[in-house]
């Protein structure tokens, strides 16, 4: 099958949108075992993404942001020896929860699907 250049901007609308609906996700799941600040927090995300999500730093503080307002996540201010403090993200108990749940119903219903 020959890709048009409609097919190819569609399915680049679909990953841009795949990326950015899961930014969330990824958040969580980063600072789920850890407390991580904002470039600890690209660096997992890219890695354990393997590239695929790499989130500009402030679509990151946006997430955050929201994710605080949300009480999915709480920070602490540490003192840095090298310029101000940094904020540590941790996930709190309905953090855990949001992500648990998600993950069930989320990424575990894909888990028997036969891919081509």
């Amino acid at each position: 099958m020959q890709t048009t250049k409609k097919l190819e901007n569609l399915l680049e609308a679909l990953q841009l949108a795949f990326k950015k609906g899961h930014l969330t996700f990824w958040v969580l799941l980063s600072v789920r075992d850890s407390s991580r600040y904002s470039e600890e927090i690209i660096s997992f995300i890219n890695a354990e993404s393997k590239g695929y999500i790499n989130p500009e730093i402030m679509s990151l503080y946006r997430t955050l942001r929201r994710l605080e307002e949300l009480n999915l996540v709480s920070y602490k201010n540490v003192s840095s020896d090298v310029g101000p403090e940094k904020k540590y993200y941790s996930l709190t108990n309905d953090g855990a929860y949001v992500l648990k749940e998600f993950i069930k119903t989320n990424i575990y219903a894909y888990k028997n699907i036969n891919i081509f």
